[in-house]
């Protein structure tokens, strides 16, 4: 008799309660997993959507292209910690490699933005970016350039997730 009464408490109350905490635990972890993105800018400068998504050496359309307006500062879009800066090349349509500065910021559980065609990343006299130092979402990673296969001042905005290079076809993003 008490094993009846047992497993209907169990089945009533328990499982119920079990899943209903899975649940929440998986949906807590989903959206944990994602940063809170906004396009590297802050909210009153104007900056110009040029090109994309399109690819950039062997990846296929996953980088987007803005040109700046009168402040070509580029900024964190959430926080995280740099984990690499410097000069890169990659080969050119017209066959040629110039170099491209570019930054790239981890921002936890497998997300990555990544800055390219910079033009510095050294802001007045407080020092540079570079690898292993953390910057809070707003804060200034370069200034938007010509570097690399490059035609005009801009920047191209990579979406990495998990390694792989995400297209931003359907993604929506708050300006700073």
């Amino acid at each position: 008799m008490f094993y009846r009464q047992y497993l209907k408490f169990l089945r009533r109350y328990v499982f119920p309660a079990g899943i209903a905490l899975f649940l929440l635990i998986t949906v807590y972890v989903i959206v944990e997993a994602q940063p809170n993105l906004k396009f590297p800018w802050d909210a009153p400068d104007k900056w110009y959507f040029t090109q994309g998504p399109h690819k950039w050496g062997s990846l296929a359309g996953s980088g987007i292209d803005f040109a700046p307006g009168p402040k070509s500062a580029v900024l964190s879009s959430s926080v995280g910690d740099v984990n690499f800066a410097g000069w890169t090349s990659w080969k050119c349509a017209d066959g040629s490699s110039p170099a491209n500065l570019n930054v790239r910021i981890n921002h936890g559980s497998g997300w990555e933005t990544w800055y390219l065609h910079l033009g510095s990343t050294s802001w007045g006299t407080p020092g540079t970016i570079s690898p292993s130092i953390s910057v809070g979402q707003g804060e200034y990673v370069g200034e938007a350039a010509s570097t690399g296969c490059s035609t005009g001042k801009h920047i191209h905005l990579e979406l990495v997730v998990n390694g792989n290079h995400e297209n931003w076809d359907g993604k929506t993003a708050p300006v700073g």
